[in-house]
């Protein structure tokens, strides 16, 4: 995006800047690539992802850990840093795997998380492959 371009737009905040600008990359980029339109055969999926609920609904209602089952799905995935190993709110294992699928508590997602699915909303993607995803044997 070009200066003057940005000058001509008109935005209320640095964030609908920053948005706008995103989803304007990620639609070029499904668009006119053909590298990314074309469906990778041996591409493999993760087993779960977070599905964020619907996308006209508010923020935080909805989300929960669902099982891909091999489906091809859009998602986002989150890469940063995770913190310390005695941070473990973040793994998924044997004996918090059900209730994740049926929901998660939104007032406890770390903010990471949370913005995660702000942006994940606003580019209008339905599912986010972060380290709520990834289960951990005990």
């Amino acid at each position: 995006m070009t200066a003057d371009r940005l000058r001509n737009e008109s935005f209320h905040t640095i964030a609908d800047c920053v948005f706008s600008c995103a989803s304007r990359w990620l639609r070029e980029c499904l668009e006119c690539h053909t590298g990314c339109q074309e469906k990778k055969e041996h591409e493999k999926l993760p087993r779960r992802l977070l599905y964020l609920g619907e996308l006209d609904e508010p923020n935080f209602q909805g989300i929960r850990l669902v099982h891909t089952h091999g489906r091809a799905l859009k998602y986002c995935a989150l890469s940063y840093c995770w913190g310390t190993e005695a941070d473990n709110f973040g793994l998924t294992t044997s004996e918090n795997l059900f209730a994740r699928g049926k929901g998660l508590d939104a007032g406890n997602l770390p903010e990471t998380i949370r913005d995660a699915v702000t942006i994940c909303k606003f580019l209008k993607l339905s599912y986010l492959l972060g380290r709520l995803t990834l289960y951990c044997a005990r």
